[in-house]
């Protein structure tokens, strides 16, 4: 058979752009000795690189019983996208009758003209031309981006080295990133503080004021630090206060009076010394909620013997020596009583103000706990015991109480079992604990101070030598600062876990009952017979312009922000001071 192949192509492209493919119609005209084939035809089309010869690009299309008539006939074919690159492409086609022999090849090869190569607009992404950024239109997927760009939705890690001439900003969102250098303060000027940076104050002959930062997020700091002889002050704006406990280097150095004199029994500090309550065996509470500066009648008038406070003040309970044990959620200012109603002796509060205990004395005393915050509570030990005092570490699970006549118990569970913790018989009335419950001090009446820093399981005796009234006991929350108090004596203080110990306070003829401390023992109150209420409290600077911190040669100190005006002391050393 002679064939002859008239050929010509027609467009192949997709209509729209989003339903292109690369696939396009061929259509051609098939002789058969000088005259126009008819019937079935079986085709090969091979994409080849040259006219002759040649190497094949993409696979062979095999297109079986295509009809023919007078001549003409169409086939659909798709070589894929890669075949079209841009460089030039000639089809080879070889033909026979359908089921018949070996296929002919047509001669010449036919060049694939332009028609096809609208499916190079698939393969954009690989364009080596330029192409002017006003001819393009629309938005490119992300997906379509290469993975060197950046996008904003993502989190990016860059492997190498970022560098700027500038950068803006504050740095809010940026973890892991190294401690930066302190910026310097110019000699002899002062400066308007921004968050999270540092200064080092270098003047030998004037102190370098740095105001803090009128406005921070909570958590942003401040470093300052002074090499220069002029030291540093650390001014607040109206409103600002830096709470300074773990920068005094002694407590109870110096005390005040306040409030009425009364029959006080017992007194109680929240962990941040803001709030404070005193109890008197014939009256209203005493609550003061600004670190004992002033103070207001609550409650009814009632036998009140003990009182404890929530780290932040918030909750507080106090017990009545016959009655009801009562509560309070609103910092003091509404209380309500709770039964059962005994001879209350002593109260002790977790930090967060839920867990709570309270005791009863006498020869049916028992103890009693509460898990939420004093609204009702449940009878644990089953043994009558006369229990004069408790303590409860900040979670209210390790507790310690004292029995007059006999020795000092424990749990570890929150009060639901008890066992002795020494063997020491004597007439305990005041016990405190660490936060983690760990250490413990000890009073008795007429005898000495005693502490255990294995929660309870070994004692020893501690304070001045000799048998003294002890009447109260208060500790920090380390355990480091500790706080006691003699009948007709003086306020003793020791700040290095009762090795050694000082007079603070010695008035003449005081009949202390108690003493209570803040987590840090920077806000301390102790309460006497007829004697006025005594505090001693540095828990922060004076609030707004007037307050701030000074700072000697080589001192420093970080502060980081906690809201509502207030800042911490985060890290410090030399000599600081508050004014």
């Amino acid at each position: 058979m002679q064939t002859k192949l008239l050929i010509w192509l027609v467009l192949l492209c997709a209509v729209a752009a989003r339903a292109q493919t690369t696939a396009f119609t061929y259509q051609g005209r098939l002789n058969s000795n000088s005259a126009s084939a008819n019937g079935q035809f079986d085709f090969q089309f091979a994409l080849r690189d040259a006219a002759t010869l040649g190497n094949p690009v993409g696979t062979t299309q095999t297109v079986f019983s295509v009809t023919v008539s007078n001549g003409l006939f169409a086939v659909a074919l798709d070589f894929g996208a890669s075949a079209f690159d841009g460089s030039a492409r000639w089809l080879e086609i070889n033909v026979r009758p359908t089921g018949g022999g070996g296929y002919t090849t047509l001669t010449p090869r036919q060049q694939i003209t332009s028609a096809p190569y609208s499916a190079l607009a698939l393969r954009a992404s690989t364009y080596t031309g330029a192409v002017q950024g006003t001819n393009l239109t629309g938005t490119i997927p992300d997906a379509r981006l290469s993975t060197n760009v950046v996008l904003f939705s993502t989190n990016v890690i860059f492997p190498g080295t970022v560098s700027g001439a500038l950068f803006n900003g504050d740095g809010t969102g940026l973890t892991n990133v190294p401690g930066r250098i302190f910026e310097v303060v110019p000699i002899n000027a002062n400066i308007q503080a921004f968050p999270n940076f540092g200064y080092l104050c270098t003047n030998d002959s004037t102190m370098i004021t740095v105001t803090l930062p009128a406005s921070m997020r909570v958590g942003e700091t401040i470093r300052v630090a002074g090499s220069g002889a002029g030291g540093w002050f650390i001014a607040q704006n109206a409103g600002q206060s830096i709470l300074v406990g773990e920068l005094l280097k002694n407590v109870g150095t110096t005390w005040k009076t306040n409030g009425p004199s009364l029959t006080w029994r017992g007194a109680a500090v929240s962990g941040n010394g803001r709030v404070m309550v005193a109890t008197p065996n014939g009256g209203n509470l005493y609550v003061s909620t600004n670190y004992g500066n002033t103070w207001a009648t609550r409650g009814s008038s009632l036998a009140w013997q003990a009182a404890a406070a929530s780290a932040d003040g918030r909750t507080l309970v106090a017990c009545v020596n016959s009655g009801q044990i009562y509560n309070s959620k609103d910092y003091g200012n509404t209380w309500n009583g709770h039964n059962p109603s005994g001879t209350w002796s002593a109260v002790a509060s977790s930090t967060d103000g839920t867990n709570m205990v309270a005791t009863i004395s006498g020869g049916s005393g028992r103890v009693y706990t509460s898990n939420n915050s004093g609204d009702s509570w449940n009878q644990q030990d089953t043994v009558n015991r006369n229990w004069t005092c408790i303590a409860s570490s900040a979670n209210g699970m390790y507790l310690a109480g004292g029995v007059s006549g006999s020795t000092i118990f424990g749990s570890t569970n929150g009060g639901l079992t008890w066992v002795p913790r020494n063997s020491i018989t004597a007439a305990w009335n005041s016990i405190a604990s660490s936060a983690d419950g760990s250490r413990l001090i000890a009073s008795v009446s007429s005898g000495q101070l005693y502490m255990s820093t294995d929660y309870g399981t070994n004692w020893v005796t501690t304070g001045p030598v000799g048998s003294s009234a002890w009447r109260g006991v208060a500790s920090s929350a380390d355990g480091n600062r500790l706080a006691a108090v003699v009948s007709l004596g003086s306020i003793y203080i020791s700040e290095n876990s009762g090795v050694d110990w000082v007079t603070r306070f010695s008035p003449v003829s005081y009949s202390w009952t108690g003493i209570a401390s803040s987590s840090d023992a920077s806000a301390l109150v102790a309460v006497a017979t007829t004697r006025p209420i005594h505090i001693s409290s540095q828990s922060a600077t004076t609030v707004g312009v007037t307050g701030g911190l000074i700072g000697t040669r080589l001192a420093a100190v970080e502060l980081e922000y906690l809201g509502n005006g207030q800042f911490m002391p985060v890290s410090f050393v030399g000599t600081i001071r508050a004014k």
